[in-house]
Order: C-alpha cells, then sequence, then structure tokens
C-alpha cells in the first residue's frame, strides 16, 4: 500500500508546483492587451504623455492612385521606406495636387488623439495633415520621425 501511496504523492507535489509556477507569473505580469479603434490588438504601455498638437514627418512611396466618388478627396495606396505595411487611406485632394505614383513624399502630420501608434492606419486616422512635399532623398535619407 505504501509502495501506490508514494507515485500519488508525487503526483500532487508536481501538479502544485506547476499551478503555483503559473499563477505567480499570472500575478507579474505587465502585458495587457487592448482593442483599438480599428479592433487591432495592442501592447498597453501605460499612460502616455500628453501627445496633442505635437507634429512629425513620415516619408511614404506612392503605389497607387485611384479617385473617389467625393470629388474633394482621392485614395492613395503608401508604403514607408523598408516596412511591410501597405495601406490604402483617403486624403483630401488639395494636399495631394501633383501626386503621381512611384514618387516619396514627405507628410508633416499634427497628432489630434493620444491614442496614437506608429502605424499608417492609426497616423492618418489620429492626426492631420498639415504639409504634402515630393522628394528626392531616398533610402536611409528619408524622414521617418518618432510620434513622441
Amino acid at each position: 500500500m505504501k509502495k501506490n501511496i508514494i507515485p500519488i504523492i508525487v503526483f500532487i507535489l508536481l501538479i502544485c508546483l506547476v499551478i503555483i509556477t503559473f499563477s505567480k507569473n499570472a500575478i507579474n505580469c505587465q502585458d495587457y492587451v487592448i482593442v483599438d479603434y480599428d479592433n487591432s490588438y495592442n501592447k498597453y504601455e501605460g499612460d502616455k504623455k500628453d501627445l496633442k498638437g505635437k507634429t512629425f514627418t513620415k516619408t511614404y512611396n506612392i503605389n497607387h492612385v485611384a479617385l473617389s466618388t467625393d470629388d474633394k478627396y482621392i485614395y492613395i495606396t503608401i508604403r514607408e521606406f523598408q516596412k511591410d505595411e501597405i495601406e490604402t487611406v483617403k486624403v483630401d485632394k488639395e494636399l495631394f495636387k501633383q501626386v503621381e505614383v512611384g514618387d516619396n513624399y514627405e507628410i508633416l502630420f499634427k497628432i489630434k488623439d493620444n491614442r496614437i501608434k506608429d502605424n499608417i492606419k492609426s497616423i492618418f486616422y489620429n492626426s492631420e495633415i498639415v504639409k504634402v512635399e515630393k522628394t528626392d532623398r531616398i533610402g536611409l535619407e528619408q524622414l521617418s520621425e518618432q510620434i513622441r
């Protein structure tokens, strides 16, 4: 009888050890996931400082241009240098008067919402375009300022 009880006790101790280990990790976990406006998952980074009104510049390559049903806007498909993200965004036609496919444009943004993330959809949704300029800068010379 004693021989049968030892494996059971060892098994119970192992289970207790596993439970304690997982519960300890769960208590110390500091990564939270929240769903943003576009249902994308983002790691919660705590309270950020107020970013409203701050400006930053990003350089995008124009991959495609399409007309909108609203004459005030056009759709542009853009990509930032050395990033896999490609998005199509709706922009004011006045700001992109002579946009050409294949060219690079420096876009100055002004932040209007603190929930801004460093991805194309979030940047265009949570900031306003202040200025657009065609640029001849290529590769690492292109402006890609951090959102601060």
